[in-house]
């Protein structure tokens, strides 16, 4: 009786799992980087908006890795919006105040000169 042999998992960094495509081989943008440029013009958001937007299904996370990993502090205001089947649910509106937007255009402008 002969036995087939499985594919070895995939690994974190293969087909899938990196920042470049095949067709397009510049690096995207990391998430974090998205986020912090979006706000950095001056737009605020929910998490709703940022995943439709910005593709950010944890905006608390990011928003949170924004201020410990560049100590740009991000201003927080609570809002109600319609949640499921029109419910009002609760969540917060993120933006940057006019010293801290400065801060991460410095930053990002900083970024894109290393390539990051």
């Amino acid at each position: 009786m002969e036995t087939k042999k499985s594919p070895p998992p995939m690994a974190v960094g293969q087909a899938g799992h990196d920042e470049t495509s095949k067709a397009d081989s510049t690096v995207r943008p990391r998430k974090i980087h998205r986020v912090l440029r979006a706000l950095a013009t001056g737009r605020s958001f929910n998490r709703f908006e940022a995943e439709r937007a910005l593709h950010d299904h944890c905006l608390h996370t990011t928003v949170a890795s924004i201020q410990r990993d560049y100590g740009i502090s991000v201003y927080r205001e609570m809002e109600t919006v319609a949640g499921y089947e029109g419910a009002p649910t609760r969540v917060c509106r993120y933006r940057l105040l006019s010293p801290e937007r400065a801060r991460a255009q410095a930053l990002l402008a900083t970024l894109n000169s290393k390539g990051a």
